[in-house]
């Protein structure tokens, strides 16, 4: 998953994960927003907590919230 070996998931190596996973018909901005609730620190990217947190969550609409940034739903 991680390619670059960074310790990190970038956006695109998050998009490819999702392909893996048979997820290829979600958008940018969708994929924008699964990065914004998952990543806590605001960073841009996915460490390895914020990935295993996201996996592991009973509820992932409790992520909603977490983190210094919030994520609003419009619409």
């Amino acid at each position: 998953i991680d390619d670059d070996r960074s310790g990190f998931l970038s956006r695109e190596e998050l998009r490819f994960t999702l392909h893996l996973m048979n997820l290829t018909n979600i958008s940018r901005e969708c994929l924008e927003v699964v990065i914004d609730l998952v990543d806590n620190d605001g960073d841009g990217q996915i460490n390895h907590n914020e990935f295993a947190n996201a996996i592991s969550a009973k509820d992932p609409l409790a992520l909603l919230g977490k983190g210094p940034r919030a994520v609003s739903f419009q619409g």
